[in-house]
């Protein structure tokens, strides 16, 4: 990936360089949005790190994610009791079947 900053992970480069095999060809194609899920984040609660800013203020440094499945600007999920395992293994696991049904998945 040409241009990319030390530290910048390659899906984040705002345009990639392809070549075509069969003619050589270049083109460039854009990075694709990202899809930020509430249930796929670090254990809820207690500790002030685990919480999340206001998507209303996240957006500006993060404006090609697609926060459209996001319902709350504030974190609703933050709480000052820790999320159990069994809640954190609960919300994972739906987070996956909500994966393996999503058609963005194929």
């Amino acid at each position: 990936h040409r241009g990319r900053l030390p530290g910048q992970p390659p899906f984040l480069v705002t345009q990639c360089t392809k070549i075509d095999s069969v003619s050589g060809q270049e083109f460039n194609l854009p990075p694709p949005k990202v899809l930020v899920r509430e249930e796929c984040r670090e254990r809820w609660g207690e500790y002030v790190c685990d919480g999340r800013r206001p998507i209303s203020e996240i957006y500006p440094e993060f404006s090609d994610f697609d926060f459209s499945e996001v319902l709350h600007d504030e974190d609703v999920y933050y709480t000052e009791e820790r999320e159990s395992d069994e809640h954190c293994c609960a919300r994972a696991q739906g987070f996956l079947e909500w994966l393996n049904r999503s058609p963005r998945s194929a």
